[in-house]
């Protein structure tokens, strides 16, 4: 490493963690939030959903105003955003303000996710890169791995509002590492391009898309609204692919999967982004609700999800050398499916050992999801077009975990009732059966065309 290094590496590093982190330490929280509070699910699922919906908008974009104003100034922007969000999220005794803070925080964790690895990268010396990035890589894993389980015990010994608080003492001491070393760093910008007609009608189809499926369950608005406010959302997004396919430079690039095997990765990753946000909402409920376990319980029963993500993507190296790429995709696909359906069966007699399977199973195609994205974008994309194809990716990712949570909210709230948690729970997961089952019709038909390819080749 360059000289005095370690310490912003390290500092750049603690942040991104605290920002994994918060991506599932919240989560084993949200049945106490739920009764603290007295919210129903629709506004329950609006305190995790805002923080996957900034994510999908604006990850994209804040990489290219890093670029643009400096990713060093940007990325202290950024952690500023993070830090007041966790500070004013313990505050809220209602879900108004809460979203609006939860939305703060996301904003900050869309800066640390898309330029923390760039900045430790541009302060590492060269010949120690690689380490560098298996560090990055280990210790942000285990931010999502230990989120549900600090969560878990934060809950139950103090309240969930610390669940938020916990991230201020890390960020100052991240900050306290990581300030000097780049202050000392040359903060490089380049010339580059905001598309920011294609960033407004990502924003407004995605927002309006989302407002029109929640309230035609909850019935706020009257049905014709809800609908004529989807329509209108659809309509912006196939508005902004179109114009997209006109631009050089496209907000969303879908090119890319014109080659099988990245739209078979596609599929994994919607199906990842689906466990990510719909499963682990939906899970850490039903173990309150139905199976009336304790914050250390679901923290622990959870957390099983992200410890499996972790295992395998550890060995993921190992799993391509001996079954291929392609093999391994597929083979998530299947797996999430089986999870799903088993799903269908959960009830308040389910055992601890039947509940470790599903949950584990979700971690696998998680983990699987991530990094075969990342091996299919390097095998088939030019290196040049890398960062772009992963952004699309993780807009893809989060894009299908917000929508599909808002949609699987909406069919809870048709099924259930305050005193029928289960009913709504089963609805929902037999809905992502069914839709994991239809993935992986298409991720066989993906499967297949890949193969008649290399056999022609």
């Amino acid at each position: 490493m360059k000289k005095n290094s370690f310490f912003p590496i390290f500092g750049i590093t603690l942040l991104a963690f605290t920002a994994y982190l918060d991506a599932t330490i919240v989560n084993t929280a949200l049945p106490f939030i739920k009764s603290s509070l007295n919210l129903n699910i629709l506004s329950l699922q609006w305190v995790a959903n805002i923080f996957t919906l900034l994510l999908s908008m604006t990850m994209i974009v804040f990489g290219k105003i890093g670029d643009l104003l400096g990713k060093k100034k940007t990325f202290f922007l950024g952690t500023a955003f993070f830090f007041i969000g966790a500070l004013g999220a313990g505050f809220c005794s209602s879900a108004l303000p809460l979203v609006i803070f939860r939305g703060i925080q996301s904003l900050g964790a869309s800066v640390i996710f898309v330029l923390s690895a760039a900045l430790v990268l541009a302060v590492a010396e060269e010949s120690k890169k690689i380490k560098v990035i298996s560090f990055y890589g280990m210790f942000t894993g285990f931010g999502l791995m230990l989120g549900p389980l600090i969560g878990g015990i934060l809950t139950q010994l103090l309240s969930w509002k610390w669940v938020f608080w916990i991230n201020l003492p890390i960020i100052v001491i991240a900050l306290i590492c990581c300030y000097r070393g780049l202050k000392e760093h040359h903060d490089i910008k380049i010339e580059t391009k905001i598309d920011y007609i294609g960033f407004l009608l990502l924003i407004g189809s995605i927002g309006v898309l989302m407002v029109g499926i929640i309230e035609s369950a909850e019935q706020f608005f009257p049905l014709s609204i809800s609908i004529t406010l989807i329509i209108i959302g659809a309509f912006l997004f196939g508005l902004l692919l179109y114009l997209d396919k006109r631009k050089k430079s496209p907000l969303v690039d879908l090119k890319i999967f014109r080659f099988p095997l990245l739209a078979l990765s596609a599929l994994c990753c919607c199906m990842g982004g689906i466990i990510a946000n719909v499963f682990m909402f939906f899970d850490p409920l039903y173990l309150k609700e139905v199976k009336n376990l304790d914050a250390y319980q679901i923290g622990l029963l959870v957390g099983l999800i992200p410890l499996s993500q972790v295992v395998v993507s550890s060995i993921f190296n190992f799993l391509i050398k001996k079954i291929a790429l392609k093999n391994v995709i597929i083979g998530a696909v299947f797996v999430a499916t089986f999870a799903s359906i088993a799903h269908i069966h959960l009830g308040a007699h389910t055992t601890f050992y039947y509940l470790s399977v599903p949950f584990m199973l979700l971690g696998v195609t998680w983990g699987l999801g991530n990094t075969s994205m990342m091996a299919a974008v390097h095998e088939k994309v030019e290196k040049s077009n890398t960062g772009e194809a992963i952004g699309t990716f993780a807009t893809l990712w989060n894009l299908s975990g917000a929508l599909f949570l808002g949609i699987t909210a909406a069919i809870f709230h048709i099924y259930s009732d305050s005193k029928n948690f289960e009913a709504g729970f089963f609805h929902v997961m037999l809905f992502l059966s069914l839709l994991f089952i239809l993935f992986t019709v298409l991720g066989l038909t993906l499967y297949k065309k890949i193969k008649e390819k290399e056999t022609s080749d």
